[in-house]
């Protein structure tokens, strides 16, 4: 670029500057396919109705992706984006809230709660449930009864 004489040169960036930041950014391919899906409310509930209704189903994220009919690596980059988890965390957490309602509703023992919820074991459940519950599984519906006995 040639330099311009004076402060011609610094009044040209400041112009290109203001040009700049007051033109509108198109924006991001992310942003287009999220509004072309329906938003991200519509994406979110959509994966979370599907994984609480196929609770009792091993889920993988290239379920959810074929669900949505969205290659897999544009469903595992955008969605984190969007719910604030991965789609796999997403299936953990809901799975453990299932468990809990199982847990405490029908009172299930920890191994019928694991295969009912398509877990490949007793062993794995058990270890998700406490890492995201804080408390082993098998001591939950104690624990609460306990915590709100009159």
């Amino acid at each position: 670029m040639r330099r311009l004489p004076g402060n011609r040169h610094a009044a040209m960036l400041e112009l290109i500057g203001i040009l700049i930041a007051s033109s509108k950014i198109a924006p991001s391919r992310r942003e287009i396919r999220t509004e072309i899906r329906g938003g991200k409310r519509n994406l979110v509930q959509t994966v979370e109705s599907f994984v609480q209704s196929h609770a009792s189903e091993p889920l993988t994220v290239a379920d959810l992706a074929a669900h949505l009919k969205m290659s897999l690596p544009t469903f595992a980059r955008i969605y984190p984006d969007l719910a604030g988890e991965t789609p796999g965390c997403t299936v953990r957490r809901l799975k453990v809230e299932a468990a809990k309602r199982l847990l405490l509703a029908e009172g299930l023992s920890v191994k019928e709660c694991a295969l009912r919820l398509g877990f490949s074991s007793e062993v794995h459940f058990s270890r998700l449930f406490k890492r995201l519950e804080g408390l082993p599984s098998s001591d939950y519906a104690g624990s609460l009864s306990r915590r709100y006995s009159v």
